[in-house]
């Protein structure tokens, strides 16, 4: 009895070492070795006023990568894509929390980065690319003045507060084997042979 349960706990150690192989070959360890990675999610914003239905996406903004953030305007009686619009993008540092360079000038606090006046493009979408240099806090805001050819009384203002993740080193699936892999892969091949014996 006592020779099947060391033969049992013997096996229940090589398992865990394949599973530690499996993680390592999808690179869980790897990804938790960087230590804090970017929290942050897409954003989607949803905005319903008057006949209108407003949705502005916020995709996560990366140091050192140009990213796109697009406004659609809908006109609810007709449901067609309201193109007839006055709209602007603008980006806010909001917090600046990292210096990519130090002789690299960086915004300070309520500094605005850009505000570029819109316009609709064939599908109907009003988009705006900005290139993140550093890693900061922003606020990203779509301000609407006016909306097929009416000014409103009132802007419409969809705005979101995000961090700016840090520059990643890509790692593809596969493309890095953990060591703890292979020997994973020699356990399981010996309790193969052992279990079939």
């Amino acid at each position: 009895m006592k020779k099947a349960l060391g033969i049992l706990l013997l096996i229940v150690q090589l398992f865990t070492g394949c599973m530690m192989g499996g993680m390592g070959m999808m690179g869980m360890d790897h990804q938790q070795d960087h230590g804090e990675m970017n929290s942050e999610k897409a954003i989607s914003k949803e905005v319903i006023t008057s006949n209108y239905k407003l949705v502005a996406e916020f995709p996560i903004p990366q140091q050192h990568s140009e990213v796109g953030y697009s406004l659609t305007i809908t006109n609810l009686l007709t449901k067609q894509r309201v193109v007839q619009a006055e709209v602007f993008f603008e980006v806010i540092a909001s917090e600046k929390t990292e210096n990519i360079n130090s002789g690299e000038n960086t915004p300070s606090n309520n500094e605005k980065l850009v505000s570029n006046k819109i316009e609709a493009n064939e599908n109907g979408e009003f988009r705006s690319l900005f290139l993140f240099h550093s890693v900061s806090k922003v606020n990203l805001v779509f301000n609407v003045i006016s909306l097929e050819n009416e000014k409103i009384s009132f802007p419409i203002e969809i705005f979101t507060n995000q961090n700016v993740a840090e520059e990643q080193e890509n790692h593809e699936s596969g493309s890095w084997i953990d060591p703890l892999w292979f020997i994973g892969a020699a356990a399981m091949t010996a309790i193969m042979i052992f279990v079939h014996l």
